[in-house]
């Protein structure tokens, strides 16, 4: 019958909700990472149920139901790292769980840290704050190194990727 590992799914732009519908309709084991936030319109502030993780769905399956969940209209592909779907460690899973049960966190983010070499940034916090500066590399570990030009010089400092915003083109 094969082992089941997870699996992260790649779906179309807020269909993450049907695709879970279809998964379980398969008998797929899925799982959507669902947070609760707070909308404010004009006139009301109103509860939303929202993914965690915008067009994501997590599956355990076996090799056999590995391709077949991918006739899902709402599915496009499988999150791949080096041509291939990595499984994702069944703990990883249950500590998505516990984030999306906790009750007493006011409020989750999720920041992408997706920054590339020649990109220009600010920096928003600790000593640097406030300076601006071009990315020279990205290291392991959310680290970059950033050259910074504020001082009529080039001076190049390794800091965590949470200090920084990119700035608008």
């Amino acid at each position: 019958m094969g082992e089941y590992k997870w699996h992260a799914l790649y779906t179309r732009s807020r269909a993450e909700k049907k695709a879970l519908q279809f998964a379980e309709e398969y008998g797929v084991d899925a799982y959507l990472p669902i947070i609760r936030q707070y909308r404010k319109w004009s006139d009301r502030v109103k509860a939303v149920d929202v993914p965690l993780l915008p067009s994501y769905l997590f599956v355990k399956v076996s090799e056999k139901e590995y391709y077949d969940i991918l006739n899902s209209p709402y599915i496009v592909c499988y999150i791949t790292f080096e041509g291939k779907a990595a499984p994702i460690p069944e703990t990883q899973i249950n500590n998505l769980r516990l984030i999306c049960g906790a009750k007493d966190v006011e409020s989750i983010e999720v920041k992408q840290l997706d920054f590339k070499p020649g990109e220009k940034i600010r920096i928003m916090h600790g000593d640097f704050a406030g300076f601006e500066g071009e990315i020279v590399y990205e290291k392991a570990g959310a680290k970059l190194v950033v050259r910074l030009e504020n001082l009529s010089c080039s001076i190049v400092v390794e800091l965590s990727a949470l200090k920084v915003e990119k700035l608008k083109k």
